[in-house]
């Protein structure tokens, strides 16, 4: 510090305590003696009163209570740093396992890659500095020194490991960056990003993002993208999860999880849970005597089917799977309407000779439910079967005969055409 920098203001702050302001205007050597008032809580007292009967009021006349308005608490002489954290942890206010979790995370992730007294400094320090630019190494090492915790960034760059408390406009880091609040802008690194409060900007990685609240932002990762509360941006990467997703929100992946979502999740499975989620297991039969399981995910606006077939009736047995999409529409209090379509490989055996086929179904099905999570189903089925011509040339005869076991509409050496039908039983999840 020089004389030109003078005057400076200088706040002292520990959690629990009010803050202290000083005013330097001198740069000689002096002694002061600061003492923090520790911040008084006023406690909420509950009037034992269950009912405003008079009976109930006349029993309590007699009751001698206190009513103290002011506590001074007994500060303990060494601070209680156990729970010092990375993040700042969020009171849960609807006390879900995600947000619980997620607190629990935040505070080993402090202890691993934070200093024990930046995060001495990041618990003591309520307000929020700011500053253009960052360079760091590491968490611990960098521009911004042992208030890297508390201070905002427009501007940080991360050799290996950065540690920030927020971002107004860019971050880039080599494996990872850490904001303990929230980022606006954009996020680049070579492994992961996280953030425990709210993005609203970009976050991309190779490996994964993580973020407390995505809001109106975009989330981009090869591995895996996770937003631990609401979301409403977009998530696009392999895996993704979310709290809850939003309207405006999107997530498009291999493996899409939700506990609820108002949008559709696009993906090869999607996974929606007891918010609005859309599951069934089913157990049906068509007119080829072809057992069928099947498992259904998503929405009822848009679900993902996995099936497996088996036809052991039959001299040739038959082995099969399936996948595809369907929708369901609601039809009253205990009925329902499913146009699902799916793609399904069968195979059949002749003396250890595999014929393979390919079955097109497009099934029309109604779904009355007959207790809380069962339901029966039936309808009319759509169904192409496309026989692969390479194979079938070593048979002695006809492979997949007699499918379908009456006249089909269309029918040639490699193809046929047919409707048929399918009737079975389904385990319905609770609220839908």
């Amino acid at each position: 510090m020089s004389i030109n920098d003078l005057p400076i203001r200088l706040i002292i702050s520990k959690a629990d305590y009010e803050n202290q302001d000083m005013v330097i205007k001198s740069a000689r050597t002096s002694y002061e003696i600061i003492e923090l008032n520790p911040i008084l809580k006023e406690p909420i007292f509950m009037f034992p009163v269950e009912d405003n009967s008079i009976e109930q009021m006349d029993s309590l006349r007699n009751i001698p209570y206190e009513i103290k308005t002011k506590e001074t608490p007994t500060p303990p002489q060494f601070p209680d740093i156990s729970d010092e954290n990375l993040f700042p942890t969020s009171p849960i206010l609807d006390s879900t396992l995600y947000e619980s979790r997620w607190d629990k995370f935040k505070k080993k992730l402090g202890k691993l890659f934070v200093s024990r007294p930046q995060r001495i400094n990041a618990q003591n320090v309520n307000d929020s500095l700011n500053r253009k630019f960052q360079l760091s190494i590491l968490p611990f090492l960098g521009t911004n020194r042992l208030l890297s915790g508390s201070i905002k960034n427009d501007y940080s760059v991360n050799i290996l490991m950065g540690y920030s408390g927020g971002v107004r406009k860019l971050e880039v880091g080599g494996i990872v960056n850490g904001v303990r609040q929230n980022m606006k802008g954009l996020q680049v690194a070579g492994v992961g990003n996280i953030v425990g409060g709210i993005v609203a900007g970009g976050q991309l990685s190779s490996t994964f993002n993580i973020a407390g609240h995505l809001e109106k932002g975009l989330q981009i990762s090869s591995g895996i993208n996770v937003t631990i509360k609401e979301s409403s941006g977009w998530q696009i990467s392999p895996v993704n999860f979310a709290h809850r997703v939003l309207k405006g929100g999107k997530q498009i992946g291999f493996i899409n999880i939700s506990d609820s979502t108002d949008i559709v999740p696009i993906g090869f499975l999607s996974f929606v849970g007891s918010g609005n989620g859309y599951k069934r297991l089913e157990l049906s039969v068509d007119e080829n005597q072809t057992v069928s399981f099947s498992f259904k995910t998503g929405v009822k606006d848009f679900y993902n089917i996995l099936a497996l077939h088996y036809n052991f009736t039959r001299t040739q047995e038959i082995f099969g799977l399936g996948y595809g999409i369907g929708r369901a529409y609601e039809l009253g209090k205990s009925w329902m309407f499913n146009t699902d379509l799916t793609a399904n490989v069968l195979v059949e055996y002749d003396d250890f000779n595999p014929n393979i086929a390919t079955v097109w179904k497009f099934d029309l099905s109604f779904e009355k439910q007959i207790t809380r999570n069962a339901a029966v189903t039936f309808g009319p089925s759509v169904k192409y079967l496309i026989i692969n011509e390479y194979n079938s040339l070593s048979w002695t005869r006809k492979p997949f005969n007699r499918i379908p076991p009456f006249k089909s509409i269309s029918s040639t050496a490699n193809s046929t055409f047919w409707i048929g039908f399918q009737m079975g039983v389904r385990i319905r999840s609770r609220r839908n």
